[in-house]
């Protein structure tokens, strides 16, 4: 099947975010599973500079936006009116381009990576199927800073959350309306959108975050109790998660505890971040890590401390199919349950209940479950997403 895939990001190995590394798993798939791919892009710095690193740059087509002034104050009053929209000048660009449209009109499938590239479904002709993977729920997101932002009674923030979570909504039901199939990555997902869906209810797909066969890599036994938050810092629920955690939970871990380390891993970091963990001899903020395998094998416990966001959380996953044991907030846990609908870890909002269940992890008294393990890394595998996958491709080809 020949297979047109729109994408905010080039796919490369070691692509330094989650949502890319699934997008990088998904192409994967979907070659191994036979078909044939070309992935569609906005022409960006870092697009470019991935398709110097990707294993198949000839199946990748970047488009280039469209320049001029009025085009500039278009797009400047579109990040206003739309937040949550790629561009005009990239979306126009892609909608105008004759590559784009020949290849559309020879594909058999028309698939969009992330809620921004909905719009280009409506390159495809009446004929040619089409689906969305939202990776993400931003209108979810907007509505929990807006009551954030009730709650600490600030007026101004207040309105600008209203007005943002309104433009999310609008934005939400397009492009979950785009497509054939809308596609989530939990069934909680997939919930929350089909509410909003017009037409078929959401579908959705487990991400594909284990494929290193059944059993974990071996993890030697830290030369001190540690713990984890792993996170993209250039996004500001991880950065309020972070800040959370130094000041509300871990002095109370320090103190029962006081060889314990803390690690902030991943990349962009912000100086004032970095600023606070500097005070702190026990925290130690990474930037960016080349291995994460060889940093989760010196832990003792990740944490995921998030209380603003949306989707399923890809560090806390990442965490249960290594066998590490979990610490998390309601946030951080949403999406992630076992067989019998329970989250198979400690969940607290609580800052000292979370500092305890840390605690207990780092003394001993806490250790992970090896069926909780196992079981995460039979659902995230890439067997059973190349399974599910195939089970989605068949639905929405099969309702021509």
């Amino acid at each position: 099947m020949h297979i047109v895939s729109f994408s905010l990001f080039v796919p490369y190995p070691g692509v330094p975010h989650a949502g890319g590394e699934l997008y990088r798993r998904h192409i994967a798939t979907l070659e191994g599973l036979g078909h044939d791919v070309v992935i569609v892009a906005p022409s960006s710095e870092l697009n470019r500079d991935a398709i110097r690193r990707t294993e198949r740059p000839d199946r990748i087509l970047l488009v280039d936006r469209r320049a001029g002034r009025t085009t500039a104050l278009i797009d400047r009053a579109g990040r206003l009116i739309a937040p949550h929209q790629l561009e005009w000048s990239r979306r126009s660009a892609i909608l105008r381009d004759a590559g784009v449209i020949a290849l559309v009109e020879a594909a058999d499938l028309v698939e969009a990576h992330w809620s921004e590239m909905a719009f280009a479904l409506r390159t495809a002709t009446p004929s040619t199927r089409t689906m969305l993977f939202a990776h993400d729920i931003p209108l979810q997101r907007e509505v929990r800073w807006l009551i954030a932002a009730w709650r600490q009674r600030a007026p101004k923030k207040v309105l600008w959350r209203a007005w943002r979570t309104a433009a999310a909504a609008a934005t939400h039901r397009r492009s979950s309306d785009a497509a054939d199939i809308l596609v989530t990555l939990s069934p909680k997902d997939a919930h929350i959108s089909g509410r909003s869906r017009g037409r078929s209810p959401a579908e959705w797909i487990d991400p594909p975050l284990w494929d290193s066969g059944p059993e974990p890599p071996h993890r030697d036994a830290p030369e001190e109790p540690t713990a984890v938050f792993v996170a993209a810092f250039n996004r500001r629920e991880n950065v309020e998660a972070a800040t959370w955690l130094m000041h509300d939970v871990w002095p109370r871990v320090a103190a029962a505890v006081p060889e314990a380390r803390l690690v902030l891993a991943g990349a962009h970091p912000p100086d004032a971040l970095r600023a606070a963990a500097e005070r702190r001899p026990d925290i130690v903020v990474t930037g960016y890590v080349d291995d994460l395998e060889a940093l989760y094998g010196r832990v003792t416990v990740a944490v995921v401390p998030l209380h603003s966001g949306a989707g399923v959380k890809f560090k806390t996953i990442d965490a249960l199919v290594r066998d590490l044991p979990v610490v998390s907030t309601r946030i951080g846990a949403e999406g992630v349950l076992d067989a019998h609908g329970r989250h198979p870890f400690i969940v607290t909002d609580e800052p000292g209940a979370f500092a305890d269940a840390v605690i207990d992890v780092l003394l001993g008294r806490t250790a992970s479950d090896a069926r909780v393990g196992s079981e995460a890394r039979e659902r995230y595998g890439t067997d059973a997403y190349a399974r599910r996958l195939s089970e989605l491709i068949s639905i929405v080809t099969s309702a021509r």
